[in-house]
């Protein structure tokens, strides 16, 4: 019997990554440094399978950790149509319209800040949204649902919050105001990922992010073909998992 030789990367993925410079070069090197975003290649890859798989991510971060620098940046590389809502001071109305009575029934009026027609959303600050509004962005996380409506175009869902204040946080230390997500939300995001403070980095990563300035050094195109890679990615890993489903399911 033959053995089936293993899955390669499609043609674009290897065209993709090639792009990126070698090391040494004093060029990006990595899939989240190709972004401007240093002293996070740790996360490359999981960053890389939310967005594959297209599912929800969370980043739980200090401030000033670049949650989201990280987020904007994959939107803009991707070229999605992307919405952002500090959902610490959304109201549902931001998200779906104001509702006008129409025929026997109600619609809603679409401004280019609504949900409609987004690829992917960014719901920042979601631990310190209002329990009502947290429960209504369940079935948009979850569900791509608003409403009982699908958002047809929905791809990525995306949040960000700073870690909740423990016990043995000193008080001028902890973010008070961010409070743990409720269970069942917070089991919606299949990738929960911790991204470090400023201090934390390596000294070369905290020079590099100094020298860069977080706030201008998104403006370059990234050196990585973001599309072709994650649909490379996308379509390596369903050959992967038909290929060794046996092996995945015991």
């Amino acid at each position: 019997m033959k053995k089936e030789s293993p899955a390669r990367m499609p043609e674009q993925a290897s065209s993709a990554v090639a792009h990126a410079a070698a090391p040494g070069s004093g060029q990006a090197e990595g899939f989240l440094e190709s972004l401007g975003l240093y002293g996070l290649s740790h996360l490359d890859a999981a960053v890389l399978a939310a967005l594959a798989a297209e599912t929800p991510m969370l980043l739980i971060g200090p401030h000033g950790s670049a949650k989201s620098a990280l987020l904007e940046r994959l939107a803009a590389a991707l070229g999605l149509e992307h919405r952002h809502y500090n959902a610490s001071l959304l109201s549902f109305d931001d998200l779906v319209g104001f509702p006008v009575p129409e025929g026997g029934g109600l619609k809603y009026l679409h401004t280019p800040a609504t949900l409609w027609g987004a690829q992917s959303v960014f719901l920042d600050e979601i631990s310190r949204c209002r329990p009502e509004v947290q429960n209504k962005l369940f079935s948009i996380i979850h569900e791509k649902r608003v409403q009982g409506i699908a958002l047809g175009e929905l791809r990525y869902r995306w949040s960000a919050m700073n870690p909740p204040a423990g016990e043995d946080d000193e008080e001028e230390d902890a973010y008070l105001g961010s409070v743990p997500l409720d269970p069942a939300l917070a089991d919606r995001f299949g990738f929960v990922l911790e991204l470090p403070a400023l201090e934390d980095l390596d000294p070369q990563a905290r020079r590099q992010v100094i020298r860069s300035g977080l706030a201008n050094s998104g403006n370059a195109a990234p050196a990585i073909e973001f599309p072709a890679l994650v649909e490379a990615s996308r379509q390596h890993a369903q050959r992967s998992a038909q290929r060794d489903a046996g092996w995945i399911t015991g």
